[in-house]
């Protein structure tokens, strides 16, 4: 029987296309976000966080926090995907 008389496996559906914002928030990685959250703890153990300056404070620090890691996450991602275009293993990237 040759290749040609076998029958052939259908093709996987095609792939939805994302939006470049919601592929760059998928990128964020939000769910690391959540760890964050710990920003929270020291004006909370503190109680102040009734107060709307402390409140107002902890919010731009929690967003700082989410922009900071997300922005390690895409510098990451590029770092990773230059060094697989050219051909080299991640675990070769030499760190400097």
């Amino acid at each position: 029987m040759a290749a040609e008389d076998l029958p052939r496996e259908p093709a996987p559906p095609a792939a939805r296309p994302q939006s470049t914002a919601r592929a760059l928030l998928r990128l964020a990685r939000p769910k690391q976000w959540l760890k964050n959250v710990l920003v929270v703890a020291a004006p909370g153990a503190a109680g102040v966080l009734g107060q709307p300056k402390a409140l107002f404070q902890t919010a731009i620090a929690f967003v700082c926090f989410c922009l900071a890691a997300s922005g390690t996450y895409y510098r990451n991602d590029a770092i990773d995907a230059e060094a697989e275009f050219v051909g080299v293993r991640t675990s070769e990237v030499r760190i400097d």
